[in-house]
């Protein structure tokens, strides 16, 4: 797609969605146990849809959940994406998904970029 179909729709539809980034702190090394502390939520624009869970199954392989959501957000605000914790739209929590440790992002047009994001079971 280029930026001049998606632009115009970013531009109405976009919607403010919070992104925490955390300190993770190791408390007990013999167990392992983590503390995370969130830090202040930075908010972004993003394009926010619904996945049926048919598209589910094929865009999230071996992922268990109730609700996943597409998102696109600007190119720029990605390395705030791939830093957050968590995900927060509409007062609920949302994670990233992840693939070998690493948050799966797509480039949709120059300036735009699509994620998959979820709530954990």
């Amino acid at each position: 797609m280029r930026n001049n179909v998606i632009k115009p729709i970013f531009d109405k539809e976009a919607e403010l969605i919070r992104c925490y980034p955390a300190i993770t702190t190791v408390t007990d090394t013999l167990h392992g146990t983590k503390t995370v502390t969130y830090l202040n939520p930075i908010t972004i624009k993003a394009l926010v849809s619904d996945l049926t869970m048919a598209k589910v199954q094929w865009a999230l392989p071996g992922v268990t959940t109730s609700k996943v959501k597409q998102i696109i957000i600007e190119a720029k605000n990605e390395n705030l994406f791939q830093n957050a914790y968590k995900i927060e739209i509409d007062g609920e929590n949302y994670i990233g998904w992840k693939e070998k440790g690493k948050d799966q992002s797509r480039k949709v047009a120059d300036d735009y970029i699509k994620a998959y994001i979820y709530i954990e079971a």
